[in-house]
């Protein structure tokens, strides 16, 4: 009905109002993930994008997970409370959504055109079953599992399939890219 769409539009709202700080990240990194010399320097760059990304999106994640009661009452008013439910599963959903923006332009990169035609359309077909299963017995949390599994099973799952696992590979091992990060903040500021 009308009320939970609202209540679900309201997390969204709350959920994704920050990505635009991650997405423009993304858009200027990634000429020069484009840009580097060997796929090996490539790679790296993509894993530091993931890295990035991540530490970026973490303590929004946890501020809108762990208060999500008075954030809600705050933006939005009492009658809206019942989205504190679903906020902090809407979060996770956002940073998958993120990741995997950082997924698509990497394989964009790699040339892999038809995948994406592939994988969209089963994502969007997933979405479309749980909605069917999940939205009837859970509502409000049933629409918002939905979502997540679905960015979930697009962002790790599908990608597994692309060349060999190779961005699924890049985004497991992101975590690799730590020393060097820690280093460029160091340069930043003993400058």
């Amino acid at each position: 009905g009308e009320h939970s769409v609202g209540l679900y539009s309201a997390a969204i709202t709350l959920s994704q109002g920050w990505i635009f700080v991650p997405i423009a990240l993304i858009t200027s990194m990634m000429p020069g993930v484009a840009n580097a010399r060997t796929l090996g320097e490539q790679e790296g760059r993509i894993r530091l994008l993931y890295l990035v990304v991540l530490l970026l999106s973490m303590p929004v994640i946890l501020l809108l997970s762990l208060f999500p009661g008075p954030i809600v009452a705050l933006m939005f008013g009492d009658s809206y409370r019942e989205t504190a439910t679903i906020l902090a599963l809407c979060s996770v959903t956002s940073l998958f959504s993120v990741m995997g923006t950082v997924s698509y332009r990497a394989i964009v990169l790699f040339g892999g055109y038809r995948f994406i035609a592939i994988k969209m359309p089963l994502a969007a077909l997933a979405n479309v079953l749980m909605n069917l299963v999940l939205i009837p017995r859970y509502g409000l949390v049933g629409a918002a599992v939905s979502t997540l599994i679905t960015e979930f099973i697009s962002f790790f799952v599908l990608n597994g399939f692309f060349r060999r696992g190779q961005i699924t590979r890049l985004q497991v091992t992101c975590y690799r890219c730590l020393p060097q990060l820690i280093g460029k903040v160091r340069e930043i500021y003993v400058k």
